[in-house]
């Protein structure tokens, strides 16, 4: 082979590489992206637990409990459409009223696809399964299922977006506050686009916070803030959870708490919102790949603020 030959082969592998290394690096974020949609925990109005789902075009998975009712709240009326198998009366059951959709699993059944469609005519598609347990649950927690873009149902409430009477800024909701804190984690600083009204915070914490975990096997955890966001009494915090242990373990970001208190400083010690980026709740033992996560907590004071720990 010629020194010619060499030349263009060498830089025909350099370009082929830096291809490659653009496409994983787009891949690995839009995956990401996609996650956040499938892991927030917020606390309801009413004050039990409640998943708040991104609808993105990604479908959403939601598995049933047999004989477990589970509620499905839309920012709007939506119309179920059901597959043949979960159309029969003695096999599943739902009721759509006024935004809220009550369904119930009579028996167990393999994933279907279920499409709602809302008032303006769109489609919001859920994949649904049933499985049954020993010991079933008398209740799970809600799901919310918001339009990434769409209307919010809360403008009162500056955690789910401005008053629309706010005509001097675009409304930021803390879903678009959470998303933009997921890109700039995972996204080079080149391909971030700047979000009117979302300022980043300096975060001055340094120890380990892992006194905000309430779970099982908090003395394995290492947390620690790592940056922050906020917009118009919006704090989003990023904490990385890694697993110092040799062993495996299953990280519980529902519990999360700023404080062992129940009130501080006037503020109840559950985060608003707390959004687990990744699919996996499982962090593997350390020295192996997967012993990390980040998480984002939502807070409508400075982070650090309310903690008391």
């Amino acid at each position: 082979m010629t020194m010619w030959s060499q030349v263009l082969s060498l830089r025909n592998h350099l370009a082929a590489r830096r291809r490659h290394s653009r496409e994983t690096l787009v891949n690995r974020t839009r995956a990401f992206m996609m996650a956040i949609g499938l892991a927030i925990v917020a606390l309801s109005p009413h004050g039990h637990a409640a998943r708040t789902v991104l609808w993105d075009k990604t479908v959403i998975p939601i598995e049933l409990t047999v004989g477990v009712e589970q509620l499905l709240h839309f920012d709007g009326s939506v119309s179920p459409g059901l597959s043949p198998l979960l159309s029969k009366k003695d096999f599943f059951r739902v009721l759509s009223s006024n935004g809220t959709v009550y369904v119930t699993a009579l028996q167990p059944f393999d994933r279907q696809r279920v499409k709602f469609k809302t008032e303006a005519g769109d489609y919001i598609l859920v994949d649904m399964s049933a499985i049954t347990t020993e010991t079933p649950p008398k209740s799970v927690e809600d799901v919310h299922i918001v339009v990434v873009g769409g209307r919010q149902s809360s403008d009162a409430n500056p955690l789910y977006g401005r008053s629309r009477s706010d005509s001097k800024a675009p409304a930021v909701s803390m879903f678009d506050v959470l998303r933009y804190g997921a890109q700039s984690l995972y996204s080079p600083e080149r391909v971030i686009k700047p979000v009117p009204g979302i300022n980043e915070v300096t975060i001055k914490i340094r120890n380990n916070l892992r006194g905000l975990y309430k779970g099982d096997n908090v003395r394995s955890l290492s947390i620690k803030a790592v940056r922050g966001w906020q917009s118009s009494g919006i704090y989003v915090t990023a904490l990385s959870v890694k697993n110092d242990s040799d062993h495996p373990m299953t990280f519980d970001p529902s519990k999360l708490q700023h404080s062992m208190k129940r009130v501080v400083n006037g503020v109840n010690n559950q985060f608003e919102a707390v959004a687990l980026l990744g699919r996996s709740r499982h962090l593997a033992g350390r020295r192996q790949r997967d012993n990390m996560a980040f998480v984002l907590v939502v807070t409508d004071h400075p982070f650090t603020s309310v903690l008391d720990i």
